[in-house]
């Protein structure tokens, strides 16, 4: 009975060993790597113990943040380099490499221009509580949508809703993001008008009645009432759209010096290269024309009778160019030794610049 029990004894062992599994040694080199990853101290040279699930089957300490997966190729983001690379066996799935790289955003967030007061790694303004982001884009606020498909956003926690006011024909002229205390009061007083909860109006009556308005907030009082309320808050509209359109002034003037830097700072640069009695290079014709245009909410006007130019077409035989087109010509004639630069550049229209000879 003894004998028959060590041989079945000897017959399990026998079998399991049997049954482990059969590595290569690329495999196996693979595996230690994966089980070393977890060790703190094999940048010195020791290799310890480490406990994982899968025996290094898989990678299970991921760690390596510095370190993206292009291809086949390990990137090293920080020293610019490349670390290793991965060898796919198709004929084995079980050894395959499995990505170790965190999921990372492939390009910039296009609104970080909109939002700097914010981090690009908070979520719904640090808020998600009261917040939720369904598409990544802009946060709703208050959106009015107007004729012609313009549109201002106001930013605020204050509620999140969108109104269609084109009913009262209102054109904001293009799509903007603007602010603050006054902007927020109009905003809600349109808003109130089209919204039947009354909670714009709600909101509004409180702000005016704490900034000590107490005749805006009695208004946005009865504007909770349906009906009665927007009867009386219809004369304050023409008043609201202006405050808006102040606001959208505002932006518009900002952006135009923005732009105006812009194309002076530019100019300046391809300036400095003195080009005296020759002719504009390409970019040097393209930078007049941006300061120009900057100047003049986009359009490339006439520096001699205030025209606005048409862009240059290419010259074809038999056709006679606009008088209206745009050209670049010097302010020092170039045979005067004037300077093929921007800043002895014009934009003039072609009949002016045919008359200046």
């Amino acid at each position: 009975m003894k004998a028959q029990y060590f041989l079945f004894i000897f017959l399990l062992f026998f079998g399991v060993t049997q049954a482990q599994e059969k590595l290569s040694k690329e495999e196996e080199a693979r595996r230690e790597k994966n089980v070393q990853a977890g060790n703190p101290f094999i940048k010195y040279g020791s290799k310890a113990p480490v406990a994982t699930l899968s025996k290094g089957k898989y990678l299970e300490v991921h760690d390596l943040d510095s370190i993206v997966t292009i291809g086949t190729m390990r990137w090293h983001v920080d020293k610019e380099e490349i670390v290793g690379r991965i060898e796919q066996d198709t004929l084995n799935p079980d050894a395959q490499p499995i990505g170790d790289a965190p999921g990372r955003w492939m390009s910039m967030d296009p609104l970080s221009e909109e939002f700097s007061d914010w981090s690009p790694y908070s979520m719904c303004f640090d808020n998600p509580v009261k917040y939720v982001d369904t598409d990544g884009m802009a946060p709703t606020d208050i959106v009015i949508f107007g004729a012609n498909n313009s549109s201002v956003t106001v930013q605020t926690s204050l509620i999140d809703v969108s109104v269609n006011a084109s009913s009262l024909g209102i054109d904001f002229g293009g799509n903007y993001s603007i602010g603050g205390s006054e902007v927020l009061g109009a905003a809600l007083d349109i808003v109130g008008i089209f919204d039947p909860s009354g909670v714009a109006d709600a909101i509004n009556a409180g702000i005016s009645a704490t900034d000590g308005n107490w005749g805006d907030a009695i208004i946005s009082g009865i504007g909770i009432i349906p009906y009665a309320g927007d009867l009386a808050k219809l004369g304050k509209v023409e008043k609201d759209v202006k405050i808006i359109g102040n606001a959208i002034d505002a932006v518009k003037d900002a952006d135009k010096a923005s732009d105006l830097a812009k194309a002076e700072s530019r100019a300046a640069k391809l300036s400095k290269t003195s080009r005296e009695g020759k002719d504009f290079t390409k970019a040097g014709k393209e930078s007049v024309i941006d300061v120009n245009k900057a100047k003049n909410n986009g359009k490339a006007v006439c520096e001699s009778c205030g025209t606005s130019t048409t862009k240059a077409t290419q010259s074809k035989r038999g056709v006679t160019p606009s008088k209206k087109e745009t050209q670049v010509d010097h302010v020092k004639r170039k045979r005067e030794g004037g300077s093929g630069t921007p800043n002895n550049g014009q934009v003039l229209c072609r009949g002016c610049n045919i008359k200046k000879g």
